[in-house]
């Protein structure tokens, strides 16, 4: 587990935002609330929406990798 995931509000934000990109929400609308949270200066909450993106774009890249070998 990733040391960052250890605090409830960084996994919780995490959490949140890996199902929010499940059921539809587009990679830009993250970083659009990421932007949000980061000017209301809520920074455990920018720690977990931003791994959520780091670990969208891993496997949005490995599954592109994937069906185009």
């Amino acid at each position: 587990m990733n040391k960052g995931l250890k605090n409830k509000i960084i996994k919780e934000y995490y959490e949140l935002t890996l199902y929010e990109f499940e059921i539809g929400f587009s990679l830009q609308d993250i970083e659009i609330m990421l932007y949000e949270y980061e000017d209301k200066e809520m920074y455990l909450e920018c720690a977990g929406i931003h791994l959520a993106i780091e670990y969208i774009i891993l496997y949005t890249y490995i599954e592109h990798l994937t069906i185009n070998k």
